[in-house]
């Protein structure tokens, strides 16, 4: 009978050991990224808390290490580490966004093309029951940076990365200028339609004076027009004497052929009469 309850108990032990086994996973296990971005390794995990002893007492268990390692498949003892959270060295590339209760998500900002490894993560606790390495890892894949290169007036370089995949790529560096691949016919474009729109509008503006220039040119002479027909001649006495030159001379000569003309006719009729009135008479 008491051999039965013991199977029993182990049985059960072991069923409960098996249900808390500590875990880790990595949301992905291949990445790509280009060089100069960066990148997220998205990991949880699950700590073991406690485990029992042979003679069947609980003992507590309590997550006192998290690490990241490459190259290495189990990342133990002294095995160099890119994240450690016992080491006081701390590599600024590599951050550590998780924490020690279920978090393990690593974050590589400025990602080179020696960056290219296996990251794994490791978790220790205060007891060899609580270690665990899960060696799957995430493989990091790294490609070289395509760049366009722009020399502006200041002698600054812009630098543009092309997008692949679905990874994030950051695409900095220094420079007031942007410029994206495949632009340079659309920037042609554009500067053509800026120049064709000025010279419209100056086109327009010259066009414009022209008729203003016009316009009031022909007001001027139909105000000069008015006021000449709107001249009155003065009447009363004086009024024949304020004739101009042409009228003068008009009248002049018309009055000189009148005088002339009748003289000479008349005068041979009237020495006829006087000397027929003297022979008569005597």
């Amino acid at each position: 009978m008491q051999v039965q309850q013991l199977l029993l108990v182990w049985s059960f032990k072991l069923l409960l050991e098996g249900a808390e086994l500590p875990s880790t996973t990595y949301q992905i296990t291949n990445t790509c990224a280009v060089e100069g971005s960066t990148v997220l390794l998205p990991c949880t995990f699950k700590p073991l808390n406690s485990f029992y002893k042979d003679n069947g007492m609980e003992v507590p268990l309590r997550i006192v290490r998290v690490l990241w390692c490459r190259k290495h498949p189990i990342c133990q003892g002294t095995t160099p580490s890119v994240f450690d959270s016992n080491s006081s060295l701390k590599h600024p590339q590599f951050q550590y966004l998780g924490d020690m209760k279920g978090n393990c998500t690593l974050q590589i900002s400025n990602i080179q093309l020696g960056d290219q490894e296996t990251y794994r993560f490791r978790m220790e606790a205060d007891h060899l029951e609580g270690h665990l390495t899960n060696q799957t890892g995430i493989t990091v894949r790294v490609e070289g940076n395509p760049l366009m290169r722009v020399t502006g007036s200041n002698d600054s370089e812009v630098r543009e990365a092309v997008p692949r995949g679905q990874e994030l790529r950051v695409a900095p560096i220094r420079s007031a200028l942007q410029v994206e691949a495949e632009s340079e016919g659309e920037t042609s474009y554009v500067i053509l339609g800026v120049v064709s729109a000025v010279l419209l509008v100056v086109v327009a503006f010259i066009a414009l004076f022209f008729i203003i220039k016009r316009r009031r040119s022909a007001v001027g002479r139909s105000a000069e027009g008015r006021q000449r027909g709107d001249v009155v001649l003065p009447s009363g006495p004086g009024a024949d004497q304020r004739t101009d030159r042409y009228t003068e001379d008009v009248s002049y000569a018309a009055v000189h052929f009148k005088q002339n003309k009748p003289s000479r006719e008349l005068q041979p009729q009237a020495d006829d009469v006087v000397y027929s009135a003297v022979v008569t008479r005597g």
